[in-house]
Order: structure tokens, then sequence, then C-alpha cells
């Protein structure tokens, strides 16, 4: 499916009635991550805590890191974001301040109301864009329904503005 936005170019997803119907969410998600080149842009409503899949995630987030390919995370800063993966956001952001931003989501920024970030979304150099419904959690990507659709075209750089758009305001301090 493509429009003059943008191209459909897969469709993944998980749960056990699902498997056949599509691709796995788990693989498209990591091979996506490591096919970066230049950047990373991540809004995550959840990060999970620690095993096999989550630091899966964190070693890909790591050797882009070292590699010198710039990452953005954006992530809610309450209960969503587990003490696993808030002690690597933290120590990613020390260890590669030239390369890494985080970003952390106030829910309670709103003028006191209790606004979240929910997207899920993950932009690989601007190119393509990963957006469906999973947290980064084993959870939601081995076991819940999840779906994942993976464009590319004019619609990611510009969700890629909004990402950078939203980073701004957060450390701004703008109401946002």
């Amino acid at each position: 499916m493509s429009s003059n936005r943008g191209i459909v170019e897969k469709i993944a997803s998980s749960g056990t009635l699902w498997d056949e119907m599509s691709g796995d969410i788990r693989s498209l998600f990591f091979e996506s991550l490591k096919s970066a080149r230049i950047s990373i842009t991540i809004s995550a409503f959840s990060m999970g805590n620690e095993n096999d899949d989550v630091k899966e995630f964190f070693k890909i987030i790591e050797d882009k890191l070292v590699g010198k390919k710039t990452v953005l995370i954006i992530a809610n800063d309450d209960e969503n974001l587990k003490k696993y993966s808030r002690t690597k956001l933290l120590l990613f952001s020390e260890q590669f301040p030239d390369y890494f931003t985080l970003r952390l989501f106030n829910p309670k920024r709103r003028s006191g109301k209790n606004m979240i970030l929910h997207s899920k979304l993950t932009i690989i150099d601007r190119k393509f864009a990963l957006i469906g419904s999973a947290n980064i959690s084993r959870q939601a990507l081995e076991h819940n329904y999840e779906m994942m659709i993976k464009i590319s075209g004019k619609s990611v750089s510009k969700m890629d503005d909004m990402m950078i758009h939203l980073s701004q305001a957060i450390e701004g301090g703008d109401d946002y």
C-alpha cells in the first residue's frame, strides 16, 4: 500500500494466532535498529525490566553509540520506565553525551494534567519508521497481541521532526 506520503513496507506482529499472518515483530524491531547508519529516534510509552529482550535492545543501542550514531529516546518519566531501563538510559547519557539524547516526558507537565507519551515509534535514519502498539518489553515483543508496520516515504521525516520538536520542548521546560 502506498500514497504520496509513504509506503507500508512490512507488517509484523506478536501473538500466536498471528504468527503465520505477518512477520515477527521482535525480528523486525531488532533488525531495523541494527540497520541504522546515521540515527535512531525512539518514543516509548514503556521500557521493560531486565530480561533477554530488553538487554538485547540496549546492546544494540550501545553498539550504535560506540559507532558514533546519534540516538534520541523520549520516554515517560514514571513507573512505565522500569528501573533497569532507566539505569541504562542514564548511563548512556553519561557515557555518550555527544551522541545520546534522553528526554524524560513528565506526565504532569501539561498544566498539572496527567498526560502521558503514549506513542511507540522508532525512526531509523529519517528513512523509515516502525509504528505500532508494542512497548520495549519482552511481554510486548513475544507474548502480547501487538502489531507494527514499517513505513518509508515523506511521512517519516515529518514524524522525526515532530519528535525533535517534542524533545526541544522537554529540554526547554516548555509546557508540552
